[in-house]
């Protein structure tokens, strides 16, 4: 699944890892079956709508901004989970950029707004990968505005930065894990929000190579 000059960071929007700080009694969101509802296809400006993300519930993945020289080729590859949204991100060599997203929840059916009791995401497989000696590193940010950031302190690899808008988890050891596989906890990190609707993702690389 990942190639040279391609590499498919993963936002993977589960209700668990966190134990009993989460009401596991909400059902899972599952982002499957886009389809583009206005915009050009994979640009800035995109509006994709993902259809019952959860009972009684849609959901629209809007591309909100691209930079540094990145640029996506999948709005939500395979080769994961259904309860993921997974873009597939091209990195050319000595970029260094994200795609920005924006996820809205709307009552199915509607264009109506439906405030979300409780939005856990947790990025995985946030690694990273050695090119010709020279590293490559994910990153990935969760807009966080009334939530908090739950992720494993010891054996870590993300250096962990918040600026209180945003919470970013990024690789700092430069090690390839091969597939996408939630059980290495040392290249994941969860964010919980609150009483929202709406919410703000960035996935992107820092490539060294």
């Amino acid at each position: 699944m990942k190639l040279s000059s391609t590499r498919i960071p993963v936002l993977n929007i589960l209700f668990i890892f966190l134990g009993q700080t989460i009401a596991l009694s909400q059902s899972n969101y599952e982002f499957r079956g886009a389809a583009l509802k206005s915009g050009t296809d994979l640009t800035v400006g995109a509006v994709y709508t993902f259809a019952d993300v959860k009972t009684g519930t849609d959901a629209t993945v809007t591309i909100t901004d691209i930079t540094g020289g990145i640029s996506i080729t999948n709005i939500d590859g395979g080769g994961g989970f259904d309860r993921a949204f997974q873009p597939v991100l091209s990195v050319p060599g000595m970029t260094n950029g994200y795609i920005e997203f924006q996820i809205d929840f709307f009552v199915a059916g509607t264009g109506n707004p439906e405030v979300q009791t409780e939005v856990p995401i947790t990025p995985i497989d946030v690694d990273g990968q050695m090119y010709s000696g020279l590293p490559l590193y994910e990153f990935d940010e969760v807009e966080l505005p009334n939530g908090f950031t739950f992720f494993q302190y010891a054996g870590s690899e993300l250096n962990m930065y918040d600026n209180v808008t945003w919470v970013m988890g990024k690789n700092k050891a430069a090690i390839d894990y091969a597939g996408i596989d939630t059980a290495q906890k040392a290249v994941m990190f969860t964010t919980v929000n609150a009483n929202i609707s709406t919410i703000k993702l960035r996935v992107g690389a820092d490539n060294q190579s």
